[in-house]
Protein backbone atom coordinates (compact mmCIF):
# COMPACT_ATOMS: atom_id res chain seq x y z
CA UNK A 1 0.00 0.00 0.00
CA UNK A 2 1.58 3.20 -0.99
CA UNK A 3 1.27 6.63 0.61
CA UNK A 4 -0.82 8.17 -1.14
CA UNK A 5 -4.16 5.18 -0.07
CA UNK A 6 -3.41 5.85 3.31
CA UNK A 7 -5.35 8.39 3.99
CA UNK A 8 -8.68 6.79 2.31
CA UNK A 9 -8.43 3.72 4.03
CA UNK A 10 -8.26 5.75 7.19
CA UNK A 11 -11.35 8.22 6.58
CA UNK A 12 -13.22 5.24 5.41
CA UNK A 13 -12.75 3.80 9.12
CA UNK A 14 -13.35 6.43 11.34
CA UNK A 15 -16.38 6.86 8.69
CA UNK A 16 -17.75 3.38 9.69
CA UNK A 17 -17.01 3.78 13.40
CA UNK A 18 -18.86 6.64 13.62
CA UNK A 19 -22.23 4.99 11.91
CA UNK A 20 -22.04 2.12 14.51
CA UNK A 21 -21.43 4.37 17.27
CA UNK A 22 -24.68 6.31 16.05
CA UNK A 23 -26.14 2.96 15.65
CA UNK A 24 -25.59 1.95 19.03
CA UNK A 25 -26.58 5.60 20.61
CA UNK A 26 -30.25 5.67 18.62
CA UNK A 27 -30.28 1.97 20.40
CA UNK A 28 -30.43 3.01 23.52
CA UNK A 29 -32.34 6.02 23.70
CA UNK A 30 -35.05 3.22 22.70
CA UNK A 31 -34.54 1.40 24.74
CA UNK A 32 -34.63 4.13 27.56
CA UNK A 33 -37.89 5.53 26.74
CA UNK A 34 -39.20 2.49 26.92
CA UNK A 35 -38.19 1.80 30.37
CA UNK A 36 -39.19 5.15 31.42
CA UNK A 37 -42.61 6.08 33.17
CA UNK A 38 -45.07 8.11 31.99
CA UNK A 39 -44.81 11.44 33.72
CA UNK A 40 -47.91 13.23 35.20
CA UNK A 41 -51.40 11.65 35.90
CA UNK A 42 -52.83 9.05 33.43
CA UNK A 43 -55.74 10.57 31.22
CA UNK A 44 -59.02 9.06 32.16
CA UNK A 45 -60.66 6.86 29.46
CA UNK A 46 -63.11 8.64 27.68
CA UNK A 47 -66.94 8.16 27.74
CA UNK A 48 -68.16 4.26 26.44
CA UNK A 49 -70.20 4.81 23.08
CA UNK A 50 -73.56 3.34 23.66
CA UNK A 51 -74.11 0.24 21.34
CA UNK A 52 -76.94 -2.19 21.06
CA UNK A 53 -75.93 -3.91 24.00
CA UNK A 54 -75.57 -0.64 26.32
CA UNK A 55 -78.41 1.40 24.77
CA UNK A 56 -78.40 5.03 26.21
CA UNK A 57 -82.37 5.07 25.90
CA UNK A 58 -84.00 5.14 28.83
CA UNK A 59 -85.86 1.59 30.24
CA UNK A 60 -89.33 3.13 29.31
CA UNK A 61 -88.55 3.67 25.64
CA UNK A 62 -87.66 0.33 25.44
CA UNK A 63 -90.44 -0.96 26.33
CA UNK A 64 -92.94 1.33 24.80
CA UNK A 65 -91.07 0.43 21.07
CA UNK A 66 -91.63 -3.33 22.06
CA UNK A 67 -95.13 -2.80 23.31
CA UNK A 68 -95.40 -1.32 19.69
CA UNK A 69 -93.91 -3.53 17.78
CA UNK A 70 -96.03 -5.84 19.27
CA UNK A 71 -99.38 -4.70 18.73
CA UNK A 72 -98.98 -2.92 15.42
CA UNK A 73 -95.68 -5.60 13.74
CA UNK A 74 -93.99 -2.22 11.81
CA UNK A 75 -90.64 -2.54 10.12
CA UNK A 76 -87.80 -0.53 12.28
CA UNK A 77 -88.59 2.21 10.04
CA UNK A 78 -91.79 2.95 10.51
CA UNK A 79 -91.75 1.78 14.62
CA UNK A 80 -89.35 4.65 14.78
CA UNK A 81 -91.32 7.06 12.86
CA UNK A 82 -94.66 5.93 15.10
CA UNK A 83 -92.50 6.47 18.16
CA UNK A 84 -91.43 9.94 17.14
CA UNK A 85 -94.60 10.97 16.21
CA UNK A 86 -96.07 10.14 19.24
CA UNK A 87 -93.62 10.81 22.02
CA UNK A 88 -90.83 13.57 20.59
CA UNK A 89 -93.31 16.41 21.15
CA UNK A 90 -94.24 15.45 24.74
CA UNK A 91 -91.43 14.30 25.63
CA UNK A 92 -88.35 15.46 23.41
CA UNK A 93 -87.08 11.79 23.40
CA UNK A 94 -86.93 10.36 19.82
CA UNK A 95 -85.21 7.11 18.36
CA UNK A 96 -83.39 6.20 15.19
CA UNK A 97 -83.99 3.87 12.01
CA UNK A 98 -80.60 1.80 13.38
CA UNK A 99 -81.21 2.43 17.01
CA UNK A 100 -84.45 0.42 16.63
CA UNK A 101 -83.11 -2.10 14.84
CA UNK A 102 -80.60 -3.26 17.02
CA UNK A 103 -82.79 -3.75 19.81
CA UNK A 104 -85.35 -5.47 17.73
CA UNK A 105 -82.47 -7.67 16.81
CA UNK A 106 -81.24 -8.28 20.76
CA UNK A 107 -84.54 -8.85 21.85
CA UNK A 108 -85.04 -11.36 19.43
CA UNK A 109 -81.87 -13.35 20.29
CA UNK A 110 -82.74 -13.14 24.18
CA UNK A 111 -86.36 -14.42 23.60
CA UNK A 112 -84.51 -17.54 21.31
CA UNK A 113 -82.25 -18.36 24.46
CA UNK A 114 -85.02 -18.12 26.43
CA UNK A 115 -87.32 -20.60 24.31
CA UNK A 116 -84.46 -23.15 24.36
CA UNK A 117 -84.17 -22.86 28.12
CA UNK A 118 -87.98 -23.54 27.96
CA UNK A 119 -87.46 -26.61 26.09
CA UNK A 120 -84.88 -28.16 27.49
CA UNK A 121 -85.98 -27.98 31.42
CA UNK A 122 -87.16 -30.86 33.14
CA UNK A 123 -90.69 -29.95 34.60
CA UNK A 124 -90.93 -30.49 38.65
CA UNK A 125 -92.35 -34.06 39.09
CA UNK A 126 -96.06 -33.50 40.87
CA UNK A 127 -97.85 -35.76 43.14
CA UNK A 128 -99.95 -38.22 41.32
CA UNK A 129 -103.35 -37.27 41.03
CA UNK A 130 -103.14 -33.73 42.63
CA UNK A 131 -103.76 -32.22 39.38
CA UNK A 132 -105.71 -33.19 36.40
CA UNK A 133 -105.27 -31.58 32.55
CA UNK A 134 -108.49 -31.76 30.69
CA UNK A 135 -109.59 -30.64 27.01
CA UNK A 136 -111.33 -31.45 23.91
CA UNK A 137 -110.05 -32.45 20.73
CA UNK A 138 -111.74 -33.24 17.17
CA UNK A 139 -111.34 -36.96 14.65
CA UNK A 140 -112.52 -36.52 11.38
CA UNK A 141 -113.53 -39.65 10.11
CA UNK A 142 -113.68 -40.92 6.61
CA UNK A 143 -117.19 -38.57 5.35
CA UNK A 144 -115.63 -35.89 6.86
CA UNK A 145 -117.99 -35.74 10.23
CA UNK A 146 -115.78 -34.16 13.17
CA UNK A 147 -116.07 -36.11 16.32
CA UNK A 148 -115.65 -34.54 19.57
CA UNK A 149 -112.84 -36.59 22.12
CA UNK A 150 -112.79 -35.78 25.87
CA UNK A 151 -109.72 -36.42 27.00
CA UNK A 152 -108.18 -36.06 30.99
CA UNK A 153 -104.05 -36.87 31.92
CA UNK A 154 -102.65 -36.65 35.46
CA UNK A 155 -100.30 -34.56 35.86
CA UNK A 156 -97.98 -36.49 37.94
CA UNK A 157 -97.99 -39.57 36.35
CA UNK A 158 -98.68 -38.87 32.98
CA UNK A 159 -101.75 -41.27 33.20
CA UNK A 160 -104.37 -40.72 30.65
CA UNK A 161 -107.07 -41.43 32.82
CA UNK A 162 -110.28 -40.66 30.09
CA UNK A 163 -110.57 -40.34 26.47
CA UNK A 164 -113.89 -40.58 25.68
CA UNK A 165 -116.33 -39.82 22.62
CA UNK A 166 -119.11 -37.50 23.48
CA UNK A 167 -121.81 -37.09 20.72
CA UNK A 168 -122.77 -33.84 22.19
CA UNK A 169 -120.15 -31.41 24.14
CA UNK A 170 -122.37 -29.82 26.96
CA UNK A 171 -122.07 -29.30 31.10
CA UNK A 172 -124.10 -31.90 31.14
CA UNK A 173 -122.24 -34.53 29.74
CA UNK A 174 -118.97 -32.74 30.79
CA UNK A 175 -119.76 -33.58 34.20
CA UNK A 176 -121.14 -36.66 33.84
CA UNK A 177 -117.28 -38.01 32.16
CA UNK A 178 -115.24 -36.04 34.80
CA UNK A 179 -117.39 -38.40 37.68
CA UNK A 180 -117.31 -41.71 36.07
CA UNK A 181 -113.05 -40.50 35.85
CA UNK A 182 -113.41 -39.55 39.65
CA UNK A 183 -115.49 -43.05 40.45
CA UNK A 184 -112.42 -45.20 38.92
CA UNK A 185 -109.24 -42.61 39.88
CA UNK A 186 -110.28 -41.06 42.74
CA UNK A 187 -111.13 -37.23 43.58
CA UNK A 188 -108.22 -34.98 42.34
CA UNK A 189 -107.34 -31.41 43.89
CA UNK A 190 -107.42 -29.40 41.26
CA UNK A 191 -108.77 -29.87 37.46
CA UNK A 192 -106.59 -27.58 34.55
CA UNK A 193 -108.92 -26.79 31.51
CA UNK A 194 -109.21 -24.07 28.68
CA UNK A 195 -111.03 -21.11 28.31
CA UNK A 196 -114.17 -23.02 26.64
CA UNK A 197 -117.23 -21.59 27.54
CA UNK A 198 -118.39 -25.38 28.41
CA UNK A 199 -115.24 -25.30 31.28
CA UNK A 200 -116.18 -21.95 32.27
CA UNK A 201 -119.79 -23.11 32.61
CA UNK A 202 -121.54 -22.17 35.99
CA UNK A 203 -122.79 -25.35 36.89
CA UNK A 204 -119.26 -26.83 35.85
CA UNK A 205 -117.84 -24.06 38.46
CA UNK A 206 -120.57 -24.85 41.38
CA UNK A 207 -120.67 -28.94 41.19
CA UNK A 208 -116.95 -28.92 41.12
CA UNK A 209 -116.28 -26.59 43.88
CA UNK A 210 -119.05 -28.18 45.62
CA UNK A 211 -117.16 -31.92 45.24
CA UNK A 212 -114.13 -29.99 46.82
CA UNK A 213 -112.14 -29.65 43.29
CA UNK A 214 -110.57 -26.59 42.04
CA UNK A 215 -110.95 -25.28 38.92
CA UNK A 216 -108.07 -23.85 37.29
CA UNK A 217 -108.14 -22.41 33.50
CA UNK A 218 -105.33 -21.37 31.28
CA UNK A 219 -105.00 -17.59 30.24
CA UNK A 220 -106.69 -17.10 26.30
CA UNK A 221 -104.68 -17.91 23.02
CA UNK A 222 -102.11 -19.92 25.72
CA UNK A 223 -102.28 -23.55 25.02
CA UNK A 224 -98.90 -24.61 26.26
CA UNK A 225 -100.30 -23.01 29.74
CA UNK A 226 -102.21 -26.94 29.72
CA UNK A 227 -99.04 -28.61 27.89
CA UNK A 228 -99.90 -31.68 29.82
CA UNK A 229 -103.34 -32.83 27.72
CA UNK A 230 -101.72 -31.00 24.43
CA UNK A 231 -98.98 -33.38 24.64
CA UNK A 232 -101.28 -36.11 24.81
CA UNK A 233 -103.22 -35.03 22.13
CA UNK A 234 -100.27 -34.38 20.31
CA UNK A 235 -99.31 -38.48 20.41
CA UNK A 236 -102.41 -38.76 19.77
CA UNK A 237 -102.72 -36.92 16.45
CA UNK A 238 -99.78 -38.11 15.27
CA UNK A 239 -100.80 -41.91 15.50
CA UNK A 240 -103.99 -41.28 14.04
CA UNK A 241 -102.41 -40.15 10.99
CA UNK A 242 -103.30 -42.52 8.20
CA UNK A 243 -105.29 -44.57 10.26
CA UNK A 244 -108.96 -44.70 8.70
CA UNK A 245 -112.01 -43.83 11.10
CA UNK A 246 -114.68 -44.89 9.45
CA UNK A 247 -117.31 -43.65 11.42
CA UNK A 248 -118.43 -42.86 15.50
CA UNK A 249 -118.82 -46.90 16.52
CA UNK A 250 -115.09 -47.38 15.36
CA UNK A 251 -113.98 -44.25 17.03
CA UNK A 252 -115.58 -45.59 20.15
CA UNK A 253 -113.67 -48.90 19.88
CA UNK A 254 -110.39 -47.53 18.50
CA UNK A 255 -109.89 -45.16 21.57
CA UNK A 256 -109.35 -47.82 24.57
CA UNK A 257 -106.63 -49.35 22.61
CA UNK A 258 -104.83 -46.12 22.66
CA UNK A 259 -105.19 -45.83 26.15
CA UNK A 260 -103.94 -49.06 26.90
CA UNK A 261 -101.06 -48.25 24.72
CA UNK A 262 -99.90 -45.08 26.30
CA UNK A 263 -100.42 -46.22 29.82
CA UNK A 264 -99.28 -49.73 29.67
CA UNK A 265 -96.53 -49.73 26.78
CA UNK A 266 -94.93 -46.31 26.55
CA UNK A 267 -92.13 -45.51 28.45
CA UNK A 268 -92.04 -41.12 29.17
CA UNK A 269 -88.92 -39.55 29.62
CA UNK A 270 -89.69 -37.46 32.21
CA UNK A 271 -90.68 -39.96 34.38
CA UNK A 272 -87.26 -41.60 33.95
CA UNK A 273 -88.16 -44.25 31.69
CA UNK A 274 -91.33 -45.45 33.51
CA UNK A 275 -94.88 -45.95 31.71
CA UNK A 276 -97.67 -44.28 33.19
CA UNK A 277 -99.01 -46.59 34.97
CA UNK A 278 -95.82 -47.26 36.54
CA UNK A 279 -96.02 -44.37 37.81
CA UNK A 280 -99.48 -44.34 38.95
CA UNK A 281 -99.28 -47.44 40.45
CA UNK A 282 -95.39 -46.59 42.15
CA UNK A 283 -93.61 -49.59 40.95
CA UNK A 284 -90.08 -48.83 40.41
CA UNK A 285 -89.48 -51.22 37.00
CA UNK A 286 -85.26 -51.40 37.90
CA UNK A 287 -85.62 -52.91 40.79
CA UNK A 288 -89.15 -55.03 40.45
CA UNK A 289 -88.77 -57.55 37.93
CA UNK A 290 -91.99 -58.56 35.52
CA UNK A 291 -93.48 -61.73 35.93
CA UNK A 292 -94.74 -61.90 32.71
CA UNK A 293 -94.51 -60.06 29.34
CA UNK A 294 -96.34 -60.14 25.83
CA UNK A 295 -96.07 -58.03 22.86
CA UNK A 296 -98.94 -55.11 22.01
CA UNK A 297 -99.92 -54.30 18.09
CA UNK A 298 -103.07 -52.10 17.12
CA UNK A 299 -104.41 -49.80 14.66
CA UNK A 300 -102.55 -52.35 11.98
CA UNK A 301 -99.67 -52.22 13.93
CA UNK A 302 -99.76 -48.26 14.54
CA UNK A 303 -99.61 -48.86 17.99
CA UNK A 304 -96.58 -51.44 18.97
CA UNK A 305 -95.22 -52.01 22.26
CA UNK A 306 -94.25 -54.38 25.18
CA UNK A 307 -96.98 -55.09 28.19
CA UNK A 308 -94.98 -55.66 31.22
CA UNK A 309 -96.58 -57.99 34.30
CA UNK A 310 -95.49 -56.92 37.58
Amino acid sequence: MNCYQRPYLIIMIFNLVCMAALFLFGLYCTVCAARRKPRGRRRKPGPTLATALRPRKAAWVRHRVLALKEQHSLSHRKLADLFNQLYFAKTGVSVGRTWVRELLIREAHIALHRQRELKHSVPVRQPNNRMWGVDTTCVTDGDGIQHIVLGAIDHGSRLNLMLRHLKRFNQWTLLGSLFLAIGQYGRPSFMKTDNHPVFRGRLVKRVLRWSGVGLRHSRPARPWENGYIERLFGTFKQHLCGYLVADAAHLQAALPAFQFWYNVTRPHQNLGGQTPQQAWLGIDPWTTAPRASHKFSAWGGRLRGMVLRH
